[in-house]
């Protein structure tokens, strides 16, 4: 068993020991949903840039979509040997959050707060370990037991943590337990540079919009389907009505179709267009804005 007290002499290290968290690029994407609503949502998290806070190298995070209406979001993480560190605004100081290579029955714990008057510690027990690989990479995992001390804020991380990828039930945050709006499900993927990390239990990084995607007859041409935001994108169908869903199943764009047209889109994500003639036949193409 590996003492915690060692650990916390490792967190003050030299600059050159302390690492960003994650690679530029590297994102994360979740499914949201909210209590007692089958509305879903799909919130993704990426890594935008490096920064440098308190003399540590860290990485910052940015969400592009989704909501964090009951959730507090860290966006600056740093790694200190096998810890994983986050930056506490409140303390104005970096605090534990992770440990990659805790043991069975060890723990630590986390100060962390989501306003002046929402304060609460969060005491961690590791109570089983693991690993994946992926991509070749070795990814160090546990099982993981959370309590509230001040039954203020709670931790959705309660469960199985991976390194890199975080927790499979929320990202690196916690939760105002009266709060009742949306809210994290599950780690649907994980990409950057070096590897790419689709939850077993799903079949498509995106939300399915509950109608499956047929052949595309050779009437319905969408192009590019790799597209940057702001960039235009082109249709062409001989006479149809054409809408455009985000990957919950928002109408985003509705029009009709005669011949070609175009438009843009100025958020990253996955899209689905889809033509409908006035005999009911129905063709879709799945765009990315990456």
């Amino acid at each position: 068993m590996r003492s915690f007290l060692l650990l916390l002499f490792l967190v003050p290290l030299a600059i050159s020991a302390q690492t960003t968290f994650a690679p530029i690029g590297a994102k994360w994407t979740y499914k949201q949903g909210q209590a007692f609503s089958p509305d879903t949502n799909l919130a993704v998290i990426e890594v935008i840039g490096d920064t440098l806070v308190g003399g540590r190298s860290c990485s910052k995070l940015t969400l592009n979509t989704g909501w964090f209406t009951c959730h507090e979001f860290l966006p600056i993480l740093t790694m200190s040997g096998d810890s994983l560190l986050y930056w506490n605004d409140g303390t104005g100081e970096f605090h534990l959050l992770f440990n990659w290579a805790a043991d069975i029955g060890t723990g630590w714990s986390t100060p962390i707060t989501q306003s002046a008057s929402l304060v609460d510690t969060l005491d961690w027990t590791v109570t089983d370990t693991a690993h994946i690989v992926n991509s070749g990479n070795w990814l160090r995992s546990y099982e993981v037991q959370v309590i509230s001390r001040q039954w203020t804020l709670f931790s959705p991380n309660t469960g199985t943590i991976i390194e890199r990828l975080g927790g499979l039930g929320a990202p690196f945050t916690w939760i105002y337990g009266a709060c009742d709006a949306e809210t994290f499900i599950e780690l649907r993927c994980y990409e950057d540079p070096e590897i790419t990390w689709l939850n077993p239990q799903i079949t498509q990084c995106d939300l399915s919009t509950g109608i499956p995607q047929p052949t595309i007859p050779s009437e319905l041409d969408v192009w590019p389907t790799l597209v940057e935001p702001g960039n235009s994108i082109h249709i062409s169908f001989r006479d149809a009505q054409v809408v455009v869903l985000d990957a919950s199943g928002r109408v985003i764009l509705e029009r009709p179709v005669r011949g070609s047209a175009e438009f843009t889109l100025d958020t990253r994500g996955i899209y689905l267009v889809r033509s409908t003639t006035a005999d009911g036949q129905v063709a879709q193409q799945r765009i990315v804005v990456r």
